[in-house]
């Protein structure tokens, strides 16, 4: 509202003139002009001074340009962002007015970016006119400027506030990230680590740090653009996670493998096994394989001395690991092979080769961690016990979807001789991707299925996994069954899009398959007016330059705005009837995009009535103005007065679709109103087409022609003549509230009756000596008189000249003369009523009489 607010300031002028923009609120107004004639008439929201080159905007002030400038060189120029700009940066919008002199050599708009360097904005060079330029804007936070203009950019915004520190690896998501800087600091160690580091990505701060694997409080500090402020804490606590045991009989060098085991200067810790120091502390990194995530440290523990299971201690400065259960001879692990030629999908099992030392006993188990089919959470899966190839080698039959970090061999369990080995944490199933489901090209979840595939280890920790759809990652991987995982597409379009897999751990990279968003789908469609289509559905992006729009085979529709869900359009105004309407998305062709085209919508265009003709009561031709025009729509015209009968106007014909006619037929009453008589004003215009009503313009409104009078005989009348008819001819006379008035006197012409179709009324005047107000200033004053006569039908009324002419002897005016009149009447009514009365008695006997002669002759026969 605020946005429509500046652009009708913007737009309104003091005095009239021809800048002219329609609805300027709107984005449709791109690459319209607003043309203006004059200096004095070009509205710019500028400072009130003239005395530089640029005038900087203020949204608080509308001023004009002065009439009169001289012969001084002026440029002005009048900005309006339409959004703020994402940190990447881009091409986007901007309005600007621009206007330029140079004693009549016109120069285009020229505006500079910040270093100095001038450019032109893309857009129409129309001196004089508010347009929606192009500028490509560079990447930054904050603000920026284009001399002398000041813009925004995007506000940054962290998702949900929550980072992943993932082994060595910071990652938090977000928008408009670019610009931020970062500190990482670790006050446990000997020397606090400070370090910083910039982010250019928009969507991602991610970063790499080596000593993050240092025990110790780290805190990562987000300083984003001077604009917000963000800070995480990952305490790291040293962990240990398995080791190689050695020999009972003679002791040896322990490995040791665990996490956050290491400082800055390499001070080794203390190390006891049991109820013995462990010497000779040292750190390895030659160890191959080296776990991805684990640190190792070595050192010498002396022959068994004492029985059970031990605790392994492993004591820093201020920080110590524990873990249990170290046994002499206990069996390890170096690796865990997949042999890909003994895999049985339907069992959901396949053989692995494990690769270590001490497999000493021909009994031996394994322990793998498998999800709950329900739950997806992990639970134990017990092998069958096998003896091994020899002491470095055996082949275990495990389930495919075992999860990752967590493999264990346990020699002669429930005996009292039981050895189990420690988790081997390196291990993983290398998955096989077989498929990946389409996604909405809002971003939606999406599933990665095949067998061994997870996002999380048995311990929930996460898994460096990570999925690109065209260079775009797809975030928030959740776990499955192993069967499958899923992760939250990126918004986009197009089909059999590029993809890449990547699972450190596994060492697997998979770019064979590909994406596919879904294809657009159309679940309805509205004409909100008589320009503007609205297409509802789904997956139509948000790329105006990756969406066509058809109607029948016009495939150049504009496209006013473009959304996920949501598609405005504009109607070419050739357009009209019924049309297949057909989205088709991702036909960018810099991007290489394959198409897809949703299922025809069978739209109706709805007709626009900007105008109609008036017609005669006598019917006839109409004409009518306005959009999208059809043979089949139906017109009606409806009064205001309800009783009233909607009036239709068949037949209609378009010239254009933009010209038709339809045909009103008159209908004329001789006697009384009728609710169909076609005569009257200002009928609101309704009508229909599929159902549904045309979009009616406000000035659209019909009426019958008004009455004309074309002649009224002179009338001539004896004083004492009794009442008498006037004929009066012309056109659209109708009776719907016919009324016919004389001079200034309002002297009523009663039952008038329209005689000849829509032609004549006859009226009678009344005797003169019973005229409202008879005296003989009113026989002066119409004893020969020109005036006029009224006609109204339906309230429209007409006018003519009216001769009045009156003769015989002068009237007398004495007192009583109207008694005498009376007395006269009365006598006269006695008399009329004895004559009636002796007619009556005189029939009353010859019927009497008769049928006397008919009963004589009925007894005779």
């Amino acid at each position: 509202m605020l946005l429509k607010i500046i652009f009708l300031l913007l737009f309104v002028l003091r005095s009239t003139c021809d800048c002219i923009v329609s609805n300027p609120s709107d984005l449709s107004f791109k690459n319209n002009t607003l043309k203006c004639d004059t200096e004095t008439n070009i509205p710019l929201l500028i400072n009130e001074t003239i005395t530089v080159s640029f005038l900087i905007l203020d949204e608080n002030i509308a001023s004009r340009l002065p009439s009169k400038i001289g012969k001084i060189n002026v440029q002005k120029m009048a900005y309006m962002k339409t959004q703020d700009i994402p940190t990447v940066g881009g091409k986007f919008d901007v309005l600007l007015f621009y206007y330029a002199s140079f004693d009549s050599y016109f120069k285009f708009p020229l505006l500079k970016y910040s270093n100095g360097e001038p450019f032109n904005p893309e857009g129409p060079k129309d001196n004089g006119s508010c347009v929606f330029y192009t500028i490509n804007f560079p990447k930054g936070c904050g603000s920026g400027q284009f001399v002398p203009f000041f813009y925004n950019y995007q506000k940054p915004k962290l998702f949900n506030n929550e980072a992943k520190l993932i082994y060595k690896t910071f990652t938090v998501l977000g928008n408009n990230l670019n610009g931020t800087k970062i500190w990482v600091t670790n006050n446990k160690t000997h020397n606090v680590i400070t370090s910083e580091f910039l982010n250019e990505e928009n969507n991602k701060i991610e970063f790499e740090y080596d000593q993050f694997m240092y025990y110790g409080n780290w805190t990562v500090f987000l300083d984003i653009c001077n604009l917000k402020n963000e800070s995480f804490n990952f305490p790291q606590k040293p962990e240990i996670y398995t080791w190689e045991s050695v020999s009972g009989d003679t002791g040896g060098i322990v490995t040791i493998y665990g996490k956050y085991i290491t400082t800055k200067n390499d001070t080794v810790p203390t190390i006891t096994i049991g109820n013995q120091n462990c010497i000779n502390v040292k750190y390895i990194t030659t160890k191959n394989p080296v776990p991805i995530d684990q640190e190792i440290i070595s050192c010498e523990l002396g022959r068994k001395n004492e029985s059970g299971p031990l605790l392994v201690k492993m004591k820093f400065e201020d920080e110590e690991a524990t873990k249990g259960n170290f046994q002499y001879d206990q069996p390890t692990i170096f690796s865990v092979i997949q042999i890909k030629s003994e895999i049985n999908n339907d069992k959901n099992m396949g053989k692995f080769l494990i690769k270590g030392k001490k497999f000493k006993s021909s009994n031996i188990s394994t322990e793998v961690m498998i999800p709950n089919n329900q739950t997806y959470k992990s639970e134990m899966w017990y092998g069958k016990s096998i003896a091994p190839i020899n002491e470095t080698d055996i082949i275990v039959d495990l389930p495919l979807s075992s999860f990752p970090g967590y493999i264990k061999l346990v020699a002669n369990r429930g005996q009292t001789s039981e050895v189990e080995s420690q988790i081997f944490s390196n291990f993983i199933i290398e998955p096989i991707i077989t498929k990946i489901s389409p996604g909405e090209t809002k971003g939606s979840i999406i599933t990665i299925s095949g067998t061994s595939i997870h996002a999380f280890d048995f311990n929930k920790t996460p898994i460096d996994i990570k999925v690109y759809i065209s260079e775009n990652i797809c975030t928030d991987i959740s776990n499955g069954d192993g069967s499958f995982i899923t992760c939250t597409a990126p918004s986009g379009i197009g089909k059999n899009l590029p993809t890449k897999i990547i699972i450190p751990m596994a060492n697997y990279i998979q770019n064979d398959l590909t994406f596919s968003y879904y294809p657009p789908l159309i679940s309805n469609v509205e004409q909100v007016n008589e320009n503007r289509i609205q297409i509802f559905g789904n997956n139509f992006g948000n790329i105006s330059s990756g969406a066509v729009i058809s109607l029948d085979n016009n495939k150049n529709i504009e496209i006013v705005s473009i959304d996920h869900n949501l598609i405005a359009i504009d109607l070419p105004e050739t357009t009209n009837s019924k049309v297949e309407l057909k989205v088709t998305i991702g036909t960018d062709p810099n991007d290489n995009l394959i198409s897809q085209t949703s299922d025809a919508f069978n739209l109706p265009i709805i007709p626009f009535i900007g105008s109609v003709s008036n017609v005669d009561c006598s019917g006839g031709l109409i004409t009518i103005t306005g959009l999208h025009l059809n043979n089949d729509m139906k017109i009606y015209f409806n009064p205001k007065n309800p009783k009233r009968k909607q009036i239709p106007c068949p037949n209609v014909k378009t010239n254009t679709t933009k010209l038709a006619t339809c045909y009103v037929y008159g209908k004329n009453g001789q006697i009384g109103n009728s609710t169909t008589y076609t005569s009257g004003k200002n009928f609101k215009v309704l009508g229909n087409y599929a159902n549904k009503d045309l979009f009616i313009g406000k000035n659209a409104i019909f009426s019958f022609n008004p009455p004309t009078i074309s002649s009224v005989p002179v009338v001539t009348k004896l004083i004492l003549d009794a009442p008498f008819k006037i004929n009066i001819n012309g056109t659209n006379f109708n009776r719907n509230d016919l009324s016919v008035i004389i001079g200034e006197d309002n002297i009523i012409c009663k039952f008038p009756l329209v005689e000849k179709e829509f032609r004549t009324i006859s009226c009678s005047l009344p005797t003169f000596k019973l005229w409202k107000g008879y005296s003989k200033e009113l026989f002066n004053s119409y004893y020969n008189k020109t005036t006029f006569i009224n006609v109204t039908v339906d309230g429209q009324y007409t006018t003519h000249p009216f001769h009045f002419e009156l003769f015989g002897a002068n009237p007398d005016f004495k007192e009583g003369s109207a008694v005498g009149i009376i007395v006269g009447v009365v006598i006269s009514g006695i008399i009329a009523a004895a004559t009636i009365i002796f007619i009556s008695v005189y029939k009353y006997n010859r019927y009497i009489r008769l049928k006397t002669i008919k009963k004589i002759l009925e007894k005779n026969l």
